[in-house]
């Protein structure tokens, strides 16, 4: 299988145009389902779908336009070429891949925890994969500021947890480790117990946001996908990783 072939599909938000499709013709229906529902459930028949957003099309015929993002660009070229012309709850679907711009400026953004989990799920199946968490802490220091209370000063508490986990896909040997951190300002202890099971799931959410972002899955244009760690993960990554888990 030549190489050119290959799609790199990465844990991170769909950044390019061409990964989206502009849909025309979308009817301003107001009944059960939403139209969004089942515009959703129609695309996602081509492939897993980042987002899908309605505006409204300026056009006279009424209708509404979607602007839906897949993670894929062979995705997003395979809805425009089996959805073009679509009947769709009375009306035609007019659909379109977009374009990307040369001046277009792409930022890799990280996919929350969730989003990278529907996509696990989709291209590795339920159990092809799985987590662990590797270690956690909980720090506490003064954050410099003071809280009034009463004739008495109190001092700000920052609390931080870290956390680190394993993202293993047996199927391709994979394992990939994520850090993620969260940290917020309490003013007493009861603030801190309330915060801290949702600082603690913030920094375990981004661990695994983090593991995610480091394996890259291969779209081949026909037969079965594989999946691999980013190259761009050099040794040092893995000493620095290292170094960190060892102070958990």
């Amino acid at each position: 299988m030549e190489e050119s072939r290959l799609e790199l599909l990465r844990f991170a938000v769909p950044a390019e145009r061409s990964k989206s499709v502009r849909v025309r013709g979308v009817p301003r229906a107001a009944g059960e389902p939403p139209v969004t529902t089942e515009l959703h459930d129609l695309f996602s028949m081509v492939g897993p779908i980042f987002s899908l957003r309605l505006t409204d099309s300026g056009e006279r015929d009424g209708c509404q336009q979607a602007f839906v993002r897949f993670y894929s660009f062979r995705d997003a070229a395979r809805a425009a070429r089996v959805l073009h012309r679509r009947p769709f709850a009375g009306s035609i679907l007019r659909v379109q891949q977009c374009v990307d711009h040369a001046r277009d400026v792409l930022r890799e953004l990280p996919l929350s925890r969730q989003y990278c989990c529907n996509l696990a799920n989709y291209y590795f199946g339920f159990n092809g994969w799985s987590n662990r968490i590797l270690g956690n802490s909980v720090s506490r220091g003064t954050a410099g500021n003071t809280v009034v209370k009463g004739d008495a000063t109190e001092p700000v508490l920052t609390v931080r947890a870290v956390c680190a986990v394993e993202v293993l896909v047996p199927a391709f040997e994979i394992a990939a480790r994520g850090f993620g951190e969260d940290e917020e300002k309490v003013q007493n202890q009861a603030m801190e117990r309330t915060k801290l099971a949702k600082i603690m799931k913030m920094a375990m959410d981004k661990a695994l946001s983090n593991a995610f972002s480091k394996i890259i899955i291969l779209l081949p244009e026909t037969g079965p996908i594989a999946a691999l760690l980013d190259p761009r993960i050099d040794d040092c990554d893995d000493l620095a990783a290292d170094q960190e888990l060892e102070l958990l």
